[in-house]
């Protein structure tokens, strides 16, 4: 179980303590969120029993991890559990935060937007205009059609509307996580994630 793995990781009591209290926190919060998927790109049914939304950025290094983890869950979880991408474009990540954020919405206009994640964070540190036409190009996506979306004043808007959004629900850093509505508190591991997505599909089911 949870304590086992912690004790067994070398954890100080302390932090064991804290861990507790922030898994408690994620199942049970004082009040659930409102997330809304409409404008998300989710790997499932979004009326799935278990829906995951992470607010995150092609420029954020820790997402870089972590997005592509939550991608795994959802398709090792089967259809109880759906995973729901929100771009936030982050300053303090760099100037190509906004542009891949409407990058993001274009690829998923032209029915690629999960090859296109994996690529984005597989190829981390090559973001440039020529980087993206050599793989809009690979998926077989037109890159004048490409552009033409990503520089759209409608694709503008909703790269506003979903950082609003998050910004309305308290976001303030890059990936924040909701499960079911529920703000996830903890490490963002595999083994965490996964005991937590687990564990509000045993909440469901009561």
């Amino acid at each position: 179980g949870f304590i086992t793995r912690q004790v067994t990781r070398g954890k100080p009591d302390k932090d064991i303590s804290k861990m507790l209290a922030d898994r408690a926190r994620s199942a049970h919060p004082f009040k659930q969120a409102v997330v809304k998927v409409e404008n998300a790109f989710c790997l499932g049914d979004p009326k799935a029993a278990v829906v995951v939304v992470a607010f995150t950025d092609f420029e954020c290094p820790f997402c870089r991890i972590v997005s592509p983890i939550l991608r795994k869950l959802a398709g090792s979880l089967g259809d109880q559990v759906t995973y729901c991408y929100k771009p936030f474009p982050v300053k303090g990540h760099g100037a190509l935060a906004v542009s891949t954020s409407k990058a993001a919405f274009a690829a998923f206009e032209l029915g690629k937007f999960w090859e296109f994640h994996d690529i984005m964070y597989e190829q981390f540190k090559a973001h440039s205009d020529g980087d993206l036409k050599g793989y809009v190009t690979r998926l077989g996506m037109d890159w004048n059609k490409f552009q033409e979306i990503r520089g759209a004043k409608d694709t503008k808007k909703k790269v506003v509307a979903s950082k609003r959004e998050g910004l309305k629900l308290g976001v303030k850093s890059t990936p924040t996580i909701y499960v079911n509505g529920k703000r996830y508190h903890g490490e963002k591991s595999e083994v965490e994630l996964k005991d937590r997505i687990q564990e509000e599909l045993e909440l469901v089911d009561k």
